[in-house]
């Protein structure tokens, strides 16, 4: 259509984080059988999940050195995203950026690249073009 336009939202940005936080499920659960059958404790929202499945997130979560637990709370910190005044939206994004970018979490890494160079002020031309996660996002921040 030719007056048609793009529309990015909450649900698209957050799957892009909850695809690279599986990617991460997923690799390491090859060396740590715990994280089987786990999928969607790491995906759904922490309000949305029963009593036993909060009780076995936190025994996961409680393994600080899964890369799975540190992936869910960038996942989790990119959520609050959301509910963050316009005005400090851009900080808040910028600092997301810098912990997703040096987590050393490759998928996290591919998926955020773009996002907080993206809305921080350029000194000059860039080739580069903006990831799809950043575009949601700074579509999201938007006041517009």
């Amino acid at each position: 259509l030719p007056n048609a336009q793009l529309t990015f939202d909450k649900f698209h940005a957050v799957k892009l984080v909850n695809d690279a936080l599986e990617e991460v499920r997923r690799e390491e659960q090859k060396s740590h059988h715990e994280l089987k059958s786990s999928r969607y404790l790491w995906l759904r929202n922490p309000r949305n999940l029963k009593r036993d499945q909060h009780e076995r997130l936190a025994v996961l979560l409680g393994q600080s050195h899964l890369k799975t637990g540190r992936a869910y709370r960038i996942k989790l910190a990119f959520q609050d995203l959301y509910t963050q005044p316009v005005r400090t939206a851009q900080d808040y994004l910028s600092r997301w950026y810098f912990w997703a970018t040096h987590s050393r979490l490759a998928p996290i890494i591919t998926h955020s690249r773009d996002a907080g160079a993206a809305g921080a002020p350029r000194k000059g031309p860039t080739t580069r073009s903006p990831s799809r996660l950043a575009k949601l996002v700074l579509t999201a921040i938007s006041p517009f």
